[in-house]
């Protein structure tokens, strides 16, 4: 069973909450989200076998998790559920980012066992086909509720870019987070790119931190802002 990245990072203490882990960004999105951070590195191919990555997580010894990242990690099903499999076998920790897209692959990988997950939740209903190409709210929605079903331990993530949310986009998502009661929701900032449009803005952080504020005071969610570093890959490119 093979699986396709674009690049690995062997250590890393910002990308699991809990513990020390792999990144392993796999390629392929089925959004085309303005803001990408890794575009093109998405299309990039280079292959690994799933025993090989289940020992290099094994060699690995500061690691207690493998976050798999991309791209969108569900549109390769059948090597993320192997490889989920054989992670936890080993007794490694499997932890996901997704775009929700993929609530059946989510439930699959659930049944398994995830140590943790993140959910993007790009924007409000009404804005969803323009920031990220795809009519896919309702999706996103679906997953979020199964890793209640399932317990598992996972995050809400949105990143703002300006001018594309705004602050009552920011309230209108919260209010739905609140109907979900999701555990944790963060709110990050876009960072430019070659490859981003100049029109967007990163935001400032004391406006962020104002709109965390107003979300915890309003709605009673837990919510924290992050500024987004980029990652620099020790193994791929």
């Amino acid at each position: 069973m093979k699986l396709w990245y674009f690049s690995i990072i062997d250590l890393s203490l910002m990308d699991c909450r809990k513990d020390a882990c792999m990144v392993v960004f796999l390629s392929g999105c089925n959004m085309r989200c303005i803001y990408c951070q890794n575009y093109p590195d998405l299309l990039k191919r280079m292959e690994i076998g799933v025993e090989e990555l289940v020992q290099m997580a094994k060699n690995n010894w500061a690691i207690g998790c493998v976050k798999f990242s991309g791209g969108e990690p569900t549109l390769q099903r059948e090597g993320l559920l192997e490889a989920c499999r054989r992670l936890n076998d080993e007794s490694i920790g499997v932890g996901i980012d997704t775009n929700g897209t993929a609530p059946q692959v989510i439930e699959e990988l659930a049944k398994i066992g995830l140590f943790e997950a993140s959910v993007d939740f790009k924007a409000p209903r009404s804005k969803y086909i323009d920031v990220t190409g795809l009519d896919a709210y309702d999706l996103v929605i679906d997953t979020i509720e199964i890793l209640n079903d399932y317990n598992v331990d996972y995050e809400v993530r949105t990143t703002v870019a300006l001018p594309m949310l705004t602050e009552d986009d920011l309230m209108n998502m919260a209010n739905e987070l609140r109907r979900l009661d999701v555990p944790l929701w963060t709110i990050q900032s876009f960072i430019p790119t070659n490859y981003t449009p100049r029109r967007l803005r990163t935001p400032e952080t004391k406006w962020l931190e104002e709109v965390a504020n107003r979300v915890r005071e309003e709605y009673g969610l837990n919510v924290r802002v992050r500024a987004l570093a980029s990652h620099v890959a020790i193994r791929g490119s």
